[in-house]
């Protein structure tokens, strides 16, 4: 009874720190949008798993782990309309980019199941242990951001679109400068979208 009672309780103080996050990532800017949304995230993921049984500690690593990747954010200074010379040179390496990483993610299906018929058939009949299976080592993003030609008067580090990795179209006809040039193969967040792999030129 009672620890329903204070699990009631922990929700309760959960739900309204998640509800001033929402208000607090409204009202701000970019870079204050992501650390609210990740902290938000990360209590709420923390907090859901201790509801559940799990032991403080692990909860509030999980918390810790999920606000760390929803919060992965790449800030841009400025958001601006692509020209002719940047969509078609964002085309072509989009192009490239999603060619290389699903030949990656097949590279990377095939090995798993290689691992996953070696282990299969070095294992015993009489063995009642269950066989982990081997999961891919990579998996194609949702979208991908390739560098483009920087605007007149830029000051980021680094300009691209955003591509959706499935069709290979842009997300929207927009370049981003950004405050910092992600490295190469890193999956970022930008602009309140998640999932990004940063390609660079995609050479």
């Amino acid at each position: 009874m009672l620890l329903t009672i204070f699990t009631g309780i922990r929700a309760r103080i959960l739900s309204l720190i998640i509800c001033g996050s929402f208000v607090v990532a409204c009202s701000s800017s970019p870079e204050q949008q992501g650390m609210t949304w990740g902290a938000a995230a990360g209590l709420l993921a923390g907090g859901l798993a201790a509801a559940s049984g799990m032991n403080s500690g692990s909860a509030a690593l999980l918390g810790l782990g999920v606000a760390t990747l929803v919060g992965t954010t790449v800030y841009f200074i400025a958001k601006h309309e692509a020209n002719k010379q940047q969509r078609a040179i964002a085309d072509q390496r989009a192009k490239a980019a999603v060619a290389a990483m699903n030949k990656k993610e097949e590279a990377a299906l095939a090995e798993a199941k290689a691992k996953n018929t070696k282990a299969k058939s070095t294992s015993t009949s009489s063995s009642k242990t269950t066989v982990a299976q081997a999961q891919p080592s990579y998996k194609a993003p949702k979208y991908v951001a390739v560098d483009v030609p920087a605007s007149e008067g830029s000051k980021g580090k680094a300009s691209v679109m955003v591509y959706d990795a499935q069709t290979c179209q842009p997300v929207e006809n927009s370049v981003y400068d950004l405050k910092t040039q992600p490295k190469s193969g890193e999956v970022i967040a930008l602009d309140k979208r998640q999932g990004i792999e940063y390609a660079g030129g995609a050479i």
